[in-house]
């Protein structure tokens, strides 16, 4: 396993920035049932990442990791469905480093309660941009939180 270094992780979660919303937008109108699954997973990920611990770092990594496969569920593009999948799942052990490094996700999590609340009423391009800016914002809040590749060298 390669050592974790912030500059990886900026570098994919900034590919994940722009492809993301784009593969949102193409999965738009999301079914009720998804937009009810989101509110579930968003409340029981709140409960799981309030939790201080050990375990509030996978709690977050599981909160986004799940999140995403829901609201591009219906992307046409499977393709590029394919590569988010993939870059979200390298990305799980990075959140779980920066939380434990002094992450701290609140503010994450409220930012998701926005954005659901801008898919349930129905207010997709909004939902998109708010999706870029969310990704940007919060890895590098926490990417501040890893070590740099320098320092493992």
């Amino acid at each position: 396993v390669p050592p974790i270094s912030n500059d990886e992780f900026r570098q994919s979660q900034a590919m994940l920035a722009k492809i993301e919303p784009y593969a949102l937008t193409m999965a738009h109108p999301l079914p009720t049932a998804q937009i009810m699954e989101l509110n579930n997973l968003l409340g029981r990920g709140r409960i799981r990442v309030a939790q201080p611990g050990s375990e509030q770092g996978g709690a977050l990594a599981d909160l986004i990791y799940r999140w995403c496969p829901l609201l591009i569920n219906g992307c046409s593009n499977k393709i590029l469905v394919t590569d988010i999948l993939r870059l979200e799942a390298l990305s799980r052990r990075y959140w779980q480093e920066a939380v434990i490094l002094g992450f701290e996700p609140a503010a994450m999590i409220t930012s998701y309660n926005q954005m659901y609340e801008l898919l349930r009423t129905n207010h997709p391009d909004e939902a998109a941009v708010h999706w870029e800016n969310h990704i940007l914002q919060f890895s590098e809040e926490a990417a501040r939180h890893l070590p740099s590749a320098s320092l493992e060298a």
